[in-house]
């Protein structure tokens, strides 16, 4: 496993939940973490087939071969199907949410660095600051020159998650309860996990 698998299946994750409409910049265009002049917010090319190995490389800003490669790796561990018919790849939902909340942490390691400039990623993501529990700590930011908030520096899952997150709220918001699991204390992470349940239902 790599950690783009990850980003991968809960980039599908999100075009699910649009039902595959590329509903990209979903309320994005509220204060969302980065300046407006950004450069990586315009879209690019919409696919008819948003679910095609050359839309999901578009849209999370990996090769698509490496794409393929990532998914063929997560059917292999049984994270994802391809159906027979040659529909959309399916997400085993319950299998990913089992490995997000009892492995991801594990595998794929992260700790708090310097302050930077960047996107706020966890609890201290805009559309999941209502449940921040303390505000003791310092936020938690990936680093990004367009970023609106200063903190320590989270090392992105992958380092295209900052440029996917920019084009799709959805995603935006499961990437950064993946940090939460990663990097929060129990009672953080047992609300990271409800979160994503409902998510990943």
């Amino acid at each position: 496993m790599k950690s783009q698998d990850i980003y991968v299946l809960l980039k599908i994750v999100s075009l699910e939940h649009s039902k595959g409409s590329q509903l990209y910049n979903r309320g994005l265009s509220e204060p969302a973490g980065w300046s407006s002049d950004d450069p990586d917010v315009s879209l690019p090319e919409i696919s008819n087939a948003p679910f095609s190995l050359r839309a999901l490389s578009a849209h999370t800003g990996i090769g698509k071969s490496e794409v393929g490669n990532s998914l063929r790796r997560s059917e292999y561990s049984g994270l994802c199907r391809s159906p027979s018919d040659g529909g959309s790849i399916k997400v085993n939902k319950k299998a990913l949410l089992e490995f997000l909340v009892y492995g991801l942490k594990y595998v794929f390691p992260v700790r708090p660095g310097a302050m930077v400039r960047g996107i706020p990623t966890g609890f201290f993501a805009p559309s999941l600051s209502k449940n921040l529990l303390s505000v003791s700590e310092d936020a938690w930011v990936w680093p990004d020159a367009y970023g609106s908030m200063k903190g320590q520096a989270i090392e992105p899952l992958h380092s295209k998650v900052p440029k996917g997150v920019k084009i799709d709220s959805e995603l935006y918001t499961l990437m950064a309860l993946t940090d939460a699991l990663r990097l929060g204390k129990p009672r953080e992470v047992g609300v990271a996990t409800e979160l994503l349940r409902e998510k990943l239902r």
